[in-house]
């Protein structure tokens, strides 16, 4: 289970295996791509939504600044699992794509 504060968001990164998430209270956020924003880039979750995460999609996640509650979630999928964030991963591979991709739209 994850518990995010209001205000608290991961930065872009992806992992190595599908990843199911089911939102249990409060409201988590999602985005997709390299370009962080957690404010104007990101799609309400609110309590009973499944997502999956599939491997080696670039996405970040958390909860904004000022939501009332904290985002509690469950999260599962088969191990072992690596998470590799964009920050640190300038190589090719998912994090360059959607670099790539994010400059194809502006």
């Amino acid at each position: 289970m994850f518990k995010w504060k209001p205000g608290n968001a991961s930065r872009p990164h992806y992992h190595s295996v599908d990843r199911h998430v089911v939102v249990l209270s409060g409201t988590w956020w999602n985005g997709t791509g390299a370009d962080w924003d957690l404010e104007k880039n990101t799609v309400p979750m609110k309590p009973g939504t499944y997502v999956t995460h599939l491997a080696r999609q670039v996405h970040y996640d958390g909860s904004r600044k000022g939501d009332p509650e904290p985002a509690i979630e469950l999260v599962w999928g088969m191990g072992p699992v690596a998470t590799v964030v964009c920050d640190a991963d300038k190589g090719p591979g998912p994090c360059e794509d959607a670099r790539k991709a994010s400059a194809r739209t502006k």
